[in-house]
């Protein structure tokens, strides 16, 4: 078996706190929670630009296919990033 060398990278990443339904963060929906923490994610004091966004929820919204797209779009981040959804429940 042939072994090569191969570069792997990590990057750490942010996430929205958990919250009760009927708590201060009730009016604000998946997507404007998300935008100011892809927001600072991509800030200058940390990674310019990411090579690839995963985000992940754990009860998707039917009005959108791909919450990281909107994210994505709605952070005003670079549309050349490639971008997908994963939903985990804990």
């Amino acid at each position: 078996m042939k072994n090569t060398e191969h570069d792997i990278w990590l990057a750490g990443g942010l996430r929205t706190p958990f919250a009760k339904i009927d708590s201060k963060l009730s009016n604000y929906g998946a997507i404007e929670l998300s935008v100011r923490v892809a927001q600072a994610m991509t800030s200058e004091r940390t990674l310019s630009r990411p090579d690839l966004m995963i985000w992940g929820t754990v009860a998707p919204n039917l009005g959108y296919s791909n919450i990281a797209r909107e994210v994505l779009m709605d952070a005003q981040l670079d549309q050349s990033i490639p971008a997908f959804s994963t939903t985990m429940a804990c």
